[in-house]
């Protein structure tokens, strides 16, 4: 999907908080369906809908930008995101740069401030306290006041919803108190790995921009470029994409971190299982097939018999 002059403005739902509704200035309606790995089929993730003329006074005071990519978010966790990273990634890439907003589309299932953490204390923590999983964008105090457009199925509704907000007044303006920022490192895994293939911004940057973004009443794009396709990581053809994916990765890792990629080592290193429970079957045979088609070399290890540093 690719809308042009448009705004985007985050509201709360019953299964979640931060859904996305994106207000066309040029007259587009539109539904935008994602792929649920949890249903395995497509559910309504976002919705464009024309502005209209009580729209026009907010919308006059948003945040403009130039370009936003949008990328899909279902869960806080990083092998449900390895469904839209990967996708997303590819279809996306050639639009990204260094004036690009990331923009989580999230679904209903991500569950925020809905039995997941939405506190900005559990949603960053510090690198001691650091749990993969646990730590996905900066969101509201409980005294922000969170902008919900109209959906296109109930148009009497003005660009803010009174019933969902506090400091909403009736012409839909927005009054916010700000973000409190809690010391230290900021950590955002999940989004993070989903959009870190697209920038070579720092952790602190990535999450600066995206806190930014989910604490406006509403931000304005000359650009908005979304993909939520099907794609299954688990799949043995998926393997390739899975590698370009995690190149790139790596690759904008190293410069957000300002590191040195370090000398790749020539020989393939394969772990083998010979446990009481766990045994490679057809271990012959697979060595016989890597050192066929590996010209480095293949160098064989069994797990069992490693000392418990090395096992990590």
């Amino acid at each position: 999907m690719s809308l042009r002059n448009v705004c985007v403005v985050f509201y709360p739902e019953q299964r979640t908080q931060y859904r996305s509704q994106f207000v066309s200035r040029e007259g587009v309606t539109a539904v935008l369906h994602g792929f649920s790995e949890y249903d395995l089929g497509y559910q309504r993730l976002t919705t464009v809908r024309p502005e209209q003329a009580r729209d026009r006074q907010q919308l006059a005071r948003c945040t403009t930008k130039q370009l936003a990519i949008a990328v899909p978010m279902s869960s806080n966790n990083l092998y449900h995101q390895a469904f839209h990273a990967v996708p997303a990634w590819e279809a996306l890439r050639a639009h990204a740069s260094h004036n690009a907003t990331l923009l989580p589309l999230v679904f209903p299932s991500a569950a925020f401030g809905r039995g997941k953490p939405a506190s900005p204390r559990r949603w960053y923590v510090q690198p001691r306290a650091s749990k993969v999983g646990r730590v996905w964008l900066a969101c509201p105090p409980k005294t922000m006041a969170v902008a919900c457009p109209t959906v296109a199925s109930a148009p009497r509704q003005p660009l803010g919803n009174p019933s969902a907000a506090r400091g909403l007044t009736r012409d839909g303006v927005v009054t916010t108190t700000g973000w409190r920022d809690p010391p230290g490192r900021v950590h955002i895994q999940a989004w993070e790995f989903t959009v870190r293939a697209l920038s070579n911004a720092t952790s602190s940057a990535l999450a600066a921009s995206t806190r930014e973004l989910l604490g406006s009443p509403c931000t304005c794009f000359d650009r908005v470029e979304a993909h939520a396709p099907a794609f299954n990581p688990g799949a043995s053809a998926s393997a390739t994409r899975l590698r370009a994916f995690r190149a790139a990765t790596l690759r904008n890792n190293l410069v957000a971190n300002n590191l040195v990629a370090p000398q790749v080592r020539a020989t393939l290193l394969f772990v083998s299982r010979v446990g009481s429970r766990r045994v490679t079957v057809n271990e012959a045979a697979l060595m016989s097939r890597l050192r066929a088609d590996t010209s480095s070399g293949v160098q064989r290890v069994v797990l069992e018999d490693l000392p418990f540093a090395a096992k990590r």
